[in-house]
């Protein structure tokens, strides 16, 4: 799970820090010690890779990729800076990702994803694929929310498992469904793709055996040949 969750959970616009300390990890994670002598460092003050050295360098740059929020994201890696080095130089064997570590199981202020609420219960639908995957779980990922789901655009039901009025299951994608849209000649429900597959015609709208819902002059033209 991103890590930019934590931060926007107690302060919406500096949180996506945490996600640059990862990043931070990574842009360091090839690093040595600077210097005459790296050999003789890193044998008397311990490698690169754990040293206080490279946490400096790390929360030097934690900010520099926040352009909205850099003050405030500042006051916050200060805020938590004592948590921040327990990770760093007892922790981070255990949890290789901050995320877990900060967010999750000391601030108590998000959730593994798809949890929600204050005990972080499974979101509707399961972890793997919550929502039948075509909506979102409200509070996901938080310590809020109500686990329930947000369905996309043409969908509905407890778990998003239904096609609104308008749309139609379409199993023609991957061989998986999704909620198509019908054609602007129906009105409500629809069977399949185009005019063929109406139930009922849209006003202005004439049923045809051969065409399905068809517009007035269309209709019309059928008689004349």
């Amino acid at each position: 799970m991103d890590a930019v969750y934590f931060l926007h959970q107690e302060n919406p616009p500096t949180w996506a820090s945490v996600k640059h300390a990862n990043l931070g990890m990574e842009r360091t994670s090839r690093g040595k010690f600077e210097g005459g002598d790296a050999l003789w460092e890193e044998s008397r003050l311990g490698t690169y890779a754990d040293s206080e050295i490279r946490l400096v360098e790390i929360q030097e740059k934690l900010c520099s990729e926040e352009e909205k929020a850099f003050d405030q994201c500042h006051h916050l890696a200060e805020e938590h800076e004592a948590l921040l080095e327990e990770w760093w130089f007892k922790s981070k064997a255990s949890y290789p990702d901050i995320f877990y570590f900060l967010c999750i199981d000391k601030l108590l202020v998000c959730c593994p994803e798809n949890h929600f609420g204050s005990d972080c219960k499974p979101c509707l639908g399961g972890l793997v694929n919550p929502c039948s995957g075509h909506g979102q779980c409200k509070g996901g990922g938080t310590r809020k929310g109500s686990g329930l789901c947000r369905c996309d655009l043409g969908y509905n039901g407890e778990l998003c498992e239904k096609c609104k009025i308008g749309y139609y299951n379409d199993t023609s994608v991957n061989g998986s469904w999704q909620c198509t849209k019908c054609d602007v000649s129906c009105k409500g429900h629809c069977r399949e793709a185009g005019p063929k597959g109406c139930e009922v015609c849209a006003d202005g709208y004439y049923y045809s055996i051969e065409l399905g819902c068809v517009g007035k002059s269309s209709y019309f033209d059928l008689f004349l040949f």
